[in-house]
């Protein structure tokens, strides 16, 4: 059949045709008619099936029948019976002989109730009944003498009846019987053989009439369909140019001009399912760009958040380490107490010794020169007491530096969440105008926008905590600061009583006439040791509230290091999140690549419906691959992300080593940068096994200084692969301008 482009327009003029439908009716009708002549052929063979089979049954009763009568009046019934009776006169044989004859009687009436008897059976069964009779008569008689008592006499003789007629009779109906069952038999088998062979001709003639129309047909349908196999191998092959010319109005006419038909549909639906294609291509690519910058924010953001959480932990290491020195402070505080308590009782004797000073001047000056020894002693207690409290205020001064650092690092968490916020802005305006594709983005959008607003809450929590934390840590300053200056005093007091001291051991001999003076001066130092201690007292209870500040300050750093980790935890969902998006725009990426490689094989007008530039969204889905992967392991150095060890050290099983070496090297083999890329991406992954042996042996530090070469070698793959990029989309642009 021949063929051309109905999309140019030629019209077609169909003429009238004998239908396929037509055809198998008329076929129909040949083959009804032929098996309604063959059912009359059959009907009628039938009928004298039926006829023969009825003979061959009548004659199969008769026979029956005739058997029976002859077994009634043989000698094991009627005759066997009527012989006993006469030779034993019992009246008993006399009733089974009538009981046989009664059973011969009525098998003769049925006998002759048969359909179709002769005048040769009547006259037979007319000698057969006779002699019955006769035996019927002489059995009365016998009866009737048995029942009067009388004995039968010669009745044996009157017995003696002649029956060979009656015997001929039976032998004329087993001879007539037979012949008539041998016919009838004849008769069925015949019509039989006669039904065979008209069922074979009219079964063969009807064959060779089927065959014969079917040749006809089948060539007629076949040269036709020819030409619609061949258009539709060559749709099948994805050539959408061919269409079928159709001449005649039948089923296969119709059948070529829906095929016509549905050839322009698939057309139009390749060109609207390469359409979607490419928007979808576009699409993908714009939600890659846009996860690639969200990922870079969120792992500024990340960034931020773990240098909040070293320098919270530092801070927290500080408090400790302050909170030590403050209770060795408190030691000293009681140490020194202890020791004031003894100058007031030494005080306390050294006044009960004054009137004593006259008698005995060598024991005043031995005694002064001790107390001259313990004044010194006190005075460098007392210098060190002090040294102590200033020691602890510059501590405090540290940790309020360090607070205002942790302010400072507040207003960062607060600039970065307003950013996360306005991006996740963005990302809704983004998945607004994206439809329906896009709302899945849009419900990541909505929960990082959340996100930002609780990071900001927590930041301003944090922020109000930790202003508190200064006000509290400046009040402890501010009694620090007195605590020193009381320690001053005490320390100038000491060493008065040191140069008294002094000046009684040097002037032993004034001591008789100074000793009111003397007793004067010790009831001053007994004052003013009464007021060291007191002073020691109060400065213990200022270094209890410092403890208790710093415990204060301790619980906020530990909850504020909580707060952190929160955040990193919620940070790490967003990543969790960002990852599951990333995997869902790959794999939508791959199915449109997939979809544009099966759009391919169509051809309309002669060319291929696909466009022959490369998609470069794959290599911004490598670039994310690649980031995910990186954050990855950072979270496995935190323990905050599980992460299989073979996908950290292997070069073949993180995400962007399966893209690079499933297809990316191969169809990529021309551009010199990716092996390069593929270099620096093995070198990286050495790196990174000394990372989880450094992680797994608990070195933080070291771990931490080979992920910062990890991120080095990251950004010169991502520097690869953007180059690739560039290239790729320069080439395109050269080929269509060169088309053009």
């Amino acid at each position: 059949m021949a063929k051309e482009n109905i999309s140019q327009g030629n019209a077609l003029k169909l003429k009238w045709g004998l239908t396929i439908r037509m055809k198998l009716f008329l076929l129909a009708v040949i083959i009804g008619l032929s098996f309604l002549s063959t059912g009359y052929l059959l009907y009628s063979s039938f009928q004298d099936v039926f006829v023969a089979v009825q003979e061959v049954d009548t004659a199969s009763r008769k026979g029956r029948l005739i058997s029976e009568m002859k077994d009634e009046l043989g000698y094991g019934g009627f005759i066997h019976f009527f012989q006993r009776a006469i030779l034993h006169e019992n009246l008993e044989y006399i009733t089974a002989a009538e009981a046989r004859l009664k059973g011969f009687i009525s098998r003769t009436r049925e006998y002759m109730n048969l359909p179709a008897i002769s005048d040769e059976e009547t006259r037979n069964l007319t000698i057969i009944y006779r002699v019955v009779e006769k035996y019927l008569r002489i059995l009365k008689e016998m009866k009737t003498l048995l029942a009067d008592g009388k004995p039968l006499g010669d009745m044996e003789k009157k017995g003696s009846i002649d029956d060979q007629r009656a015997i001929a009779a039976f032998e004329w109906f087993e001879s007539y019987l037979a012949k008539v069952d041998r016919e009838a038999n004849q008769l069925v088998k015949n019509t039989l053989v006669r039904i065979r062979r008209i069922m074979l001709v009219v079964f063969g003639a009807v064959l060779l009439i089927i065959v014969t129309f079917t040749l006809v047909i089948g060539r007629s349908i076949a040269g036709k369909l020819k030409g619609l196999l061949q258009v539709a191998n060559d749709m099948a092959a994805g050539n959408l140019v061919k269409r079928m010319v159709v001449k005649v109005d039948d089923e296969i006419g119709r059948l070529a001009l829906s095929f016509n038909k549905a050839i322009n549909n698939l057309q139009d639906t390749v060109k609207s399912i390469n359409s979607l294609s490419v928007q979808n291509q576009e699409m993908s690519k714009d939600l890659s760009e846009n996860v690639e910058q969200t990922i870079s924010v969120i792992t500024e953001i990340n960034n931020g958040i773990n240098l909040i959480s070293d320098d919270t932990e530092h801070l927290t290491h500080n408090i400790v380490a302050s909170k030590a020195a403050l209770e060795q402070i408190l030691d000293n505080n009681r140490s020194l107490a202890d020791q004031i308590n003894n100058q007031a009782s030494s005080v306390e004797q050294t006044s009960a010794s004054v009137e004593e000073m006259n008698a005995s001047i060598k024991s005043v000056a031995k005694i002064t020169e001790e107390k001259k020894k313990a004044a010194d002693n006190l005075v460098s207690v007392t210098m060190t007491g002090g040294e102590k409290v200033n020691t602890t205020t510059d501590i405090i001064n540290q940790i309020s530096r360090s607070i205002d650092d942790m302010l400072n690092m507040i207003t960062v968490i607060n600039d970065i969440a307003a950013q996360t916020d306005l991006l996740s802005m963005n990302a809704a305006i983004e998945a607004a105008q994206a439809g329906d594709a896009g709302k899945g983005f849009a419900v990541v959008a909505d929960e990082i926008g959340k996100l930002a607003e609780s990071t900001s809450e927590n930041a301003l929590n944090i922020s109000q905590t930790l202003k508190s934390v200064v006000e509290k840590i400046k009040e402890a300053l501010t009694v620090g600061k007195e605590s020193g200056k009381a320690f001053a005093e005490i320390t100038a007091g000491v060493k008065e009583v040191a140069d008294a001291f002094s000046e009684i051991s040097l002037s032993t001999d004034e001591l008789a006439n100074g000793s009111r003076e003397i007793l004067n001066a010790t009831n001053t130092l007994l004052k003013s040791t009464e007021e060291i201690r007191s002073d020691s007292v109060q400065m213990q209870q200022g270094s209890e509230e410092i403890r208790n500040f710093i415990t204060e300050i301790q619980e906020i750093s530990g909850n504020n290091l909580i707060g952190v980790k929160s955040i990193n935890t919620k940070s790490n969902n967003i990543y969790d999140a960002i990852d599951k998006i990333s995997q869902l725009i790959i794999q939508n990426s791959d199915n449109a690549e997939e979809m544009q490689s099966a759009m391919d094989k169509f051809k309309i007008n002669g060319e291929s419906v696909v466009d022959d530039r490369i998609d470069t969204s794959v290599f911004i889905n490598a670039r994310i691959r690649h980031k995910l992967w990186l954050i990855r392991v950072e979270q496995f150095l935190h323990d905050s992300h599980s992460i299989s060890k073979e996908e950290i050290v292997s070069a073949e099983e993180c995400s962007l080593g399966r893209w690079l070496y499933s297809s990316g090297l191969k169809r990529f083999a021309d551009i010199a940068e990716i092996t390069s890329l593929e270099q620096v991406h093995k070198e990286m992954h050495k790196k990174s096994e000394r990372l989880v042996s450094l992680s797994r042996a608990g070195e933080k530090a070291q771990a931490r200084a080979v992920l910062q070469e990890l991120k080095s070698f990251s950004q010169t793959i991502t520097g690869y692969l953007c180059s690739i990029e560039e290239k790729i989309a320069l080439k395109d642009a050269t080929q269509e301008l060169e088309a053009l």
